[in-house]
């Protein structure tokens, strides 16, 4: 109940400005929030970096209204790929297939995705994409999509996804992506 309370909170444009643009708000959302620019997130994996531990860099596109177009959050991703091999960063990104157009058009989410895997595995030093887990709607395709742009050639080590322990199904699924030797990130997901 707290939670989706503050979900709701995030989703009130009026107090999301004052999250993002007061200084009050920054401080409070800076420590789950890198910032709304790119360079905010390079200078905050930098220091993440200088602990000693890797990033991985998403954007809150669903509930950001200028980046819910898919040709918008295909560009941004792109440009965040491009800022952590110019910074040469221990990062990755992680999108969600809906951020792409999954919703809208599957065919469309799936050329960006790939475009992006492609990119990330082109890399010197090869990058990596997360396919972010999502609802129980979207799981199967989310998976489905995982298994088949891990056997792309060239992509094996660049896509990886996200595992949520507590479906009953998951302990199948992390068998399934461990035999292909897909690169998973288990979170305890949503109860």
């Amino acid at each position: 109940m707290l939670r989706a309370f503050f979900v709701h909170l995030s989703e009130n444009p009026s107090l999301r400005n004052f999250a993002e643009r007061s200084s009050l708000g920054r401080r409070v959302s800076g420590r789950f929030v890198a910032g709304t620019q790119i360079a905010d997130a390079v200078r905050a994996t930098q220091a993440i970096n200088r602990a000693g531990m890797s990033v991985s860099i998403d954007t809150s596109a669903k509930r950001h209204p200028i980046l819910m177009k898919p040709s918008t959050a295909r560009k941004l991703y792109h440009q965040i790929l491009d800022a952590i091999a110019a910074n040469h960063l221990n990062a990755n990104i992680s999108l969600k297939l809906t951020h792409m157009g999954l919703d809208v058009d599957e065919k469309l989410a799936r050329n960006i995705v790939s475009g992006l895997v492609a990119k990330a595995a082109s890399m010197n030093p090869p990058e990596f994409v997360r396919v972010d887990m999502e609802g129980s709607p979207t799981l199967s395709a989310t998976l489905d999509f995982v298994h088949e742009l891990h056997r792309m050639p060239g992509n094996g080590t660049s896509v990886g996804t996200v595992i949520q322990a507590y479906l009953r199904r998951s302990e199948s699924d992390i068998e399934k992506l461990l035999t292909e030797g897909i690169r998973i990130r288990l979170c305890k997901g949503a109860v």
